[in-house]
């Protein structure tokens, strides 16, 4: 029996595991199939005999692509709901924008590393609410992450602007000179400005679909 025999065999098993050193291996021994006619460990996959059945050979990109916990991706997309997911994705990236400010303020220090917490919130509450798996989820919680990480940066330089110069957060909003709001926000822009807002941004893509692996 050839190797890439007895990887068609392991492939149709329970038993086996992708490695990222040596490939397909069988969780039993941790290691390359061995077996010569026949594996005594083997146990057949229901999925992927299914597929056999119906397809005549083993694709792991098809099982990849059209299974998910003995779900098919089209059932999956009956269950999405996008419309609930966004709402659900801004109102968690508001609420991180004002944290973002009020822990700014407290400190005294533009606090950056809110930028990654605001992104996996929204990319995790999206995932709840919305149960997606489409791309669109995806492309949308990155683009929440950031506008919120936006949203927090101007909250908070409105907060120290309010506490400066001891008027209120409504007096600021209400007579701040908006034409100078871009030289405020990049007055003391640092590279961590940018490298926070982009992980918040991947995490608001990850997180906000359902993971679909093998």
């Amino acid at each position: 029996m050839t190797t890439n025999e007895q990887y068609q065999f392991c492939k149709r098993c329970t038993n086996r595991k992708l490695d990222t050193k040596q490939g397909i291996v069988c969780t039993l021994t941790h290691a390359k199939p061995t077996f010569t006619d026949n594996c005594e460990q083997f146990n057949p996959d229901p999925q992927v005999e299914a597929l056999l059945a119906s397809n005549g050979n083993v694709n792991h990109e098809q099982i990849l692509a059209t299974t998910y916990k003995g779900m098919s991706i089209a059932e999956l997309k009956q269950h999405e709901n996008y419309s609930l997911a966004c709402i659900a994705g801004g109102i968690t990236g508001i609420i991180g924008a004002i944290l973002w400010g009020l822990i700014s303020v407290a400190l005294m220090i533009q606090f950056g590393y809110m930028a990654i917490a605001i992104g996996a919130g929204v990319g995790y509450v999206m995932r709840i609410t919305g149960k997606g798996v489409s791309q669109k989820f995806a492309i949308t919680g990155a683009f929440i992450a950031i506008v919120s990480c936006f949203l927090g940066n101007v909250f908070s330089l409105f907060l120290l602007i309010a506490k400066f110069e001891d008027v209120t957060l409504l007096e600021v909003i209400t007579y701040l000179d908006y034409s100078q709001l871009p030289d405020l926000l990049t007055e003391n822009f640092s590279f961590f400005d940018v490298l926070f807002p982009l992980i918040a941004a991947l995490e608001g893509y990850k997180f906000a679909t359902i993971p679909i692996s093998e």
